[in-house]
Parts: C-alpha cells; sequence; structure tokens
C-alpha cells in the first residue's frame, strides 16, 4: 500500500513553502505542493479534476489572495480564491475523504477590540480581504466533515514580500521611516505557524489523521506590539553594516491612508490552542531567530565570490558625439523647440519612410495627440471606446482618458501584443480606435488587426515605444513599422533603443492631422517660435491661436543627443538581438522557462527580452540575491483600482501578468553576462 498523501496548495508563498519543507520530512508521508501554475484556486473544474486524480489523505490549503489593499478594487477575484474555491476544496475533501486544513485571519474581525480576540467572539471584518476569508471560513465549517481553521496574523519569513523584508530592505535604502503605531498585533514567523500545524496532525505508514478536535484555533506568536514597534525591532535586531536608517518615526493610520480600512487590535487569543497542547512562542523569540536564519543564509551569499551586478537596462551613449551636436546649440543660443528638432524630424522620416514626424517631449503626449487629433477629425463622442491591451504600461490608457474616452481591454497571446479574435470580440457600436501595443518590439499579431480596422472602419494606433528600428515584412520587401498605421508614436525614453533623456515622437499618416497636431502642442498657436524666427518680415510677431493646446513639444538638446543616437540605432539592435538569440539558445532545453515567440516576418528592435516562469516573485528575489536585476513589463492594467472594471476579461493578460520576467538587455552586457543569467535563471527557476 502506497504512503498517505499530503496535498499542499500555494507552494510558493510564505507559508506553503515552509509546510513543503517541514511535511516532506516526515517519515511514511507523501507531499504533492503545487503553486498557481499547478493549482489555479479561480478554476473551479481545475480543483475538482486535481483532488480526485491524487485523492490526498490531507489538503492544507495555504493558497489565498493576501493582497489587502489590491482587493478592494479586486474583489470578484479575491472572493474567488479566499471564498468559493475554499468552499468546493472542502466538498472534494469530503469525497475523497480527506481531512481539510485551512488558514485564515485576524481581519474577520472588527479590530476595536481591548482584549485577545477568542475563536468564538464576534466577527465583523471591515474590509473585502477580510470578508472574503470569512466567507471560506463559513463554508468549510458548514461543508467539511474533517477540519481545522487556523487564524494567523502578522505573517513574516526570510522569503516572498513581508514586513520584515520590506524594512529590512527600507533601512539600506533611507535614512528615516514612518511606521504606523495605532495598530497592534502579534508578529509571527511562519516557520512557527508551520511547526504548530505540523503537531496537529497523526500520520501512521497508512493514514493521516487529525490530533485534535475540529474547528478554529489562533495561531499566532503570543505578546502584542504595533507595526512601529516590530519594525524597530527587526531594525534592532540586525548589524549596522549598509544601514542608512537613523530614526523610526511613529506615524497614525490615518496619515498612512491605506485604501483598505486596518484593524487596530488584531491580537488573537491562545487559551484553545493551548488546551489542545499546543504552545506558540512570544514574537520577539520568532523574530530573533528568523533573524539569526537571515543572518547564516547572508553569510552564505557573502562567501561566494563577488560579481558586478547585472542591471535591467543601462542606456549607452556616443558621449562625445552627443556633447558635440549639445554644444552647437549651445553656441548658437537655440535649445528648444526648432534647430535640432526639425533636423532629427528630418532624420527619422528619412530613416523610417515615414511621411510626417513630429519631435515631442515623451511617447506619452504623442500618444494623447495621437488619440485627441483622431478624435476631433472623426467627430468622435465622449465615452467612445478604444481597445487597447492590459499588458502594458499605464499611460496608454491614461492616454485614451485624456481624450475623455474609454479604454476597453482585449486579451493578449502568445507574443504578449493584442490577439485579434478576441479584439473582434470586443468591438461594440461605440468602438473607435485599437491602439495596439508593439511590446518588447514585437508585432505580434498586427497585420491582422490592421486589417480587422480596415475592415471596421476603426482607427488604427500604433504604440512603437519598443519598436525604433522594426521592420515588417510588406509584400516583397522589409519595411520600418508604422507605414500602414493612422498614427504612430515613438519612444526615445532614456532605456529605450534609442535614448534621450525623455523624447518622443508622433507619426500621422496625414499631412492635415500632423499640421494640427503640431499646433496642439504648441498651445494651438499656429505659428511656432522657431517659425516664427526663421520668416522674414516685421509681422513675424503676428500669430493666431487656433485651439485650446498643450506645452507638447520637444526640445533641441533632446534632439541633439537623438540625432547622433540614430546613427547606431540599426547596429545597437543587432546587437540586442544577438544577445536575444543567446538566450533563446541557453533556455531552449528547459521546458519550464518559456520565452516569447518573434513572427518570422519580423526583424524587431529586441528592446525587451522576457520569459514566463511558474515562480516568477521567487525568481525576481532569487536572482536579486545573486546580483542580478531583472524587471516586469507589465502588471495587468485591470488589477488597477481605476481600471477593474476589466477585470476578469482577459484571463490570458492576467496569467502573463504573473509569470513574465524581463531580463537584461543592453549594449553593455558582455556574453559571459548573458551566460550568467542563463545559468542562474535555469538553477532558480521552477520545475
Amino acid at each position: 500500500m502506497s504512503k498517505p498523501l499530503v496535498l499542499i496548495t500555494g507552494k510558493n508563498g510564505q507559508l506553503g513553502y515552509e509546510l513543503a519543507g517541514l511535511f516532506a520530512g516526515v517519515p511514511d508521508v507523501r507531499v504533492d505542493a503545487l503553486d498557481r501554475t499547478q493549482l489555479d484556486l479561480t478554476k473551479l473544474d481545475l480543483i475538482r479534476a486535481k483532488v480526485r486524480e491524487l485523492r490526498p489523505a490531507l489538503i492544507i490549503n495555504a493558497a489565498a489572495y493576501t493582497a489587502v489593499d489590491q482587493a478592494e478594487g479586486d474583489a470578484a477575484v479575491a472572493m474567488q480564491v479566499n471564498g468559493i474555491a475554499p468552499a468546493l476544496v472542502a466538498e472534494e475533501a469530503n469525497r475523497v475523504g480527506a481531512a481539510l486544513i485551512h488558514y485564515s485571519t485576524d481581519y474577520v474581525f472588527p479590530g476595536d477590540g481591548k482584549a485577545p480576540y477568542r475563536e468564538t467572539d464576534p466577527v465583523h471584518p471591515q474590509n473585502v480581504y477580510g470578508r472574503t476569508k470569512l466567507a471560506g471560513e463559513l463554508a468549510i465549517a458548514s461543508i467539511a466533515k474533517r477540519y481545522l481553521i487556523l487564524r494567523t496574523a502578522w505573517l513574516y519569513s526570510n522569503r516572498r514580500h513581508n514586513f520584515m523584508l520590506t524594512m529590512l530592505r527600507l533601512a539600506r535604502e533611507r535614512s528615516e521611516l514612518k511606521v504606523v503605531n495605532d495598530q497592534l498585533g502579534s508578529p509571527t514567523w511562519v516557520r512557527d505557524v508551520a511547526v504548530a500545524t505540523r503537531q496537529m496532525v497523526q500520520v501512521d505508514a497508512t493514514e493521516i489523521s487529525l490530533r485534535i478536535p475540529n474547528g478554529i484555533y489562533h495561531v499566532t506568536a503570543t505578546g502584542v506590539t504595533s507595526w512601529h514597534g516590530f519594525a524597530d525591532a527587526i531594525i534592532s535586531n540586525t548589524s549596522d553594516a549598509g544601514r542608512k536608517i537613523k530614526q523610526v518615526d511613529a506615524i497614525s493610520s490615518a496619515q498612512y491612508n491605506a485604501p483598505a480600512k486596518r484593524p487596530a487590535y488584531s491580537v488573537l487569543s491562545h487559551e484553545k490552542l493551548e488546551a489542545a497542547g499546543i504552545v506558540t512562542r512570544d514574537w520577539q523569540t520568532q523574530l530573533a531567530d528568523c533573524i539569526t536564519e537571515r543572518a547564516t543564509l547572508t553569510e552564505e551569499i557573502a562567501a561566494t565570490p563577488k560579481l558586478p551586478p547585472v542591471q535591467v537596462f543601462v542606456p549607452t551613449f556616443r558621449v562625445d558625439e552627443c556633447l558635440a551636436e549639445i554644444r552647437e546649440c549651445l553656441e548658437r543660443g537655440w535649445t528648444g523647440l526648432g534647430y535640432k528638432t526639425v533636423a532629427f524630424e528630418e532624420a527619422w522620416k528619412r530613416y523610417t519612410g515615414l511621411p510626417h514626424a513630429h519631435f515631442l517631449n515623451s511617447a506619452t503626449v504623442g500618444l494623447h495627440l495621437a488619440v485627441e487629433v483622431l478624435k476631433r477629425k472623426h467627430g468622435w463622442a465622449d465615452g467612445d471606446e478604444v481597445i487597447t491591451t492590459p499588458l502594458t504600461f499605464v499611460s496608454d490608457s491614461h492616454t485614451i482618458l485624456y481624450a475623455k474616452m474609454k479604454p476597453v481591454f482585449a486579451d493578449v497571446d502568445e507574443f504578449l501584443c493584442l490577439d485579434a479574435a478576441d479584439v473582434t470580440a470586443k468591438i461594440t457600436p461605440k468602438t473607435r480606435a485599437v491602439l495596439f501595443v508593439g511590446m518588447g518590439g514585437n508585432p505580434g499579431q498586427y497585420d491582422e488587426v490592421v486589417k480587422l480596422c480596415r475592415e471596421r472602419g476603426l482607427a488604427i494606433i500604433l504604440d512603437a515605444a519598443h519598436m525604433s528600428g522594426t521592420r515588417m515584412r510588406d509584400g516583397g520587401q522589409m519595411k520600418h513599422v508604422g507605414f500602414d498605421a493612422d498614427v504612430t508614436v515613438f519612444s526615445y525614453q532614456a532605456l529605450k533603443n534609442l535614448p534621450t533623456a525623455d523624447a518622443g515622437m508622433v507619426c500621422f499618416r496625414d499631412a492635415a492631422d500632423d499640421e494640427v497636431a503640431r499646433k496642439l502642442t504648441w498651445l494651438g498657436i499656429n505659428k511656432d517660435t522657431y517659425a516664427r524666427a526663421a520668416s522674414q518680415g516685421s509681422y513675424m510677431w503676428k500669430y493666431d491661436v487656433e485651439y485650446v493646446g498643450y506645452k507638447y513639444h520637444g526640445n533641441s538638446i533632446m534632439a541633439a543627443i537623438a540625432l547622433v543616437q540614430l546613427k547606431y540605432l540599426d547596429e545597437d539592435n543587432a546587437r540586442r538581438r544577438e544577445i536575444a538569440s543567446r538566450y533563446r539558445a541557453g533556455f531552449a532545453p528547459h521546458s519550464n522557462i518559456r520565452t516569447i515567440p518573434v513572427p518570422p516576418s519580423c526583424e524587431s528592435a529586441t528592446h525587451l527580452f522576457q520569459i514566463r516562469v511558474n515562480n516568477r516573485d521567487e525568481l525576481m528575489e532569487a536572482l536579486n540575491q545573486a546580483g542580478i536585476f531583472p524587471g516586469v513589463h507589465y502588471r495587468d492594467n485591470t488589477l488597477y483600482r481605476m481600471f477593474s472594471y476589466g477585470d476578469g476579461t482577459c484571463p490570458r493578460a492576467r496569467l502573463a501578468s504573473d509569470e513574465i520576467i524581463s531580463l537584461p538587455l543592453h549594449l553593455r552586457l558582455t556574453d559571459a553576462d548573458v551566460d550568467r543569467v542563463i545559468d542562474e535563471v535555469v538553477k532558480l527557476a521552477a520545475k
């Protein structure tokens, strides 16, 4: 007969990680610890199938939606994970005869108490997170035949994101900290929660049972402190080496002003737990042991030979040439709009083959002009819709709102760009345009989306912030992107392929649109300063103001840098593609590390090199400890409160948002640097 199985959910969380390690050392049991990619609690059919397939003797549900502030704008998903899924897990546990251990929170209480809350005290959660966790408790208590609900509070550990690690990081970065002092609780090391959980379980060679009666138990450290007191203790328990912090100031919850209301009093009684024969330690002892463990880990890291850090982005400037161009501006006395901006506009048109180009102070203002000019041209109404991707920098959605229109989110494809089929599904009678984002320089299904827009009479706006130098096949020749869009916007921000300090370019297809954009860029004035200065006659100071415009124009200093950088753009992009090819070859044998494909008809500018992994957050932290600092591009915009109306409408974007990492990619990387990144990712990515 095979050993009984313990099924643990939330493997990559603080608590799930500790539980998996602890139960893996228990004789006579098998352990199957699953992360979100293996058991997503928003997918009920998957929960049923997995429990019935594995038939565990014990299910420990350590997975939860724990982003307290984010839950305020993401209530449906929080309820799915914290309330609905636990009910189904309880049902399936009954079906296969498994016991269930589930974790809840101090947030189920109102937080206005003066004495430690008992398990039987009235509950009254004050925020969405607490209400969803309470829903899970009630469901399990009413359904499960054998269960324990363990309420915890103020958890921390040496992994994942938590208060202790945040304080340690900020103590290295800042000289002063402000921490709330009017919330009281019991900081608890997840190690102690895992140990207490193990003490509740009886294991023999053929079965697993619960040693204590069904019900709710409070499992936290003993003792009481405030967040301010906890922060002070964390910093006091660590060495002064590398610390900038001089003082930790106390502030009120009102001054902190978090979106979700926190309980002022979160202390939980341990009487019931102690009556069951399980005793927890005081919070100071737990913290000291956790920090001692961290010091051991730090010593192991310190013993490793130091290598220079590898950053995700580092711009390369041809310094002498840039300074020479800037010097011309200074000597001539013309650093603003005109002169070099005109020269760069002409150079960009020659490089791209696009008919119009207007130099601006950022790509964001270019996107606003794109939507605004087309809206005026076509007579679009306030509230009309522009379809775009949720997997992008938030400026795309903002610029639609600037024009008093509504962003509607369509899902992404394997290229992390808009999926043409989902764009089709999101078209309504109010749809006026599609804003396509070329993620990382990748055009994805752009051709199909352009075709769709032409068929449906929609405008196509191309956000080419990552696409300076991207070319696509058109018939028998390669053309720079933008040739078939109504308007294309490029970025020359400091970390882009063609870096300045910050600048952008808007390229309209029609001359009339370009003319309107130029007026809007310069406060609605119909003749800019440089044009007036260059004109002849005594009336050059006379001009008209045709629109309420903006001050969006670029300046000659940025354009001077751009003129130099443009000369090297193709050469630089070729090196970026070499680096990407090296990454692809290194990851090819490893199916747990998925790279983002590029269409064969494209020569990508390769602004990003992204991978998808199952343990993104843990991998990011581990890479940081190894001196490698990748990025994330981007977070699903529907997770932001102001765009939560789109929550759940783009599941592929949501999944990608949780999995993607942008690996270091810049011209200063050596092949040895790239190989080092590959080796660390292969070593640390979840199998």
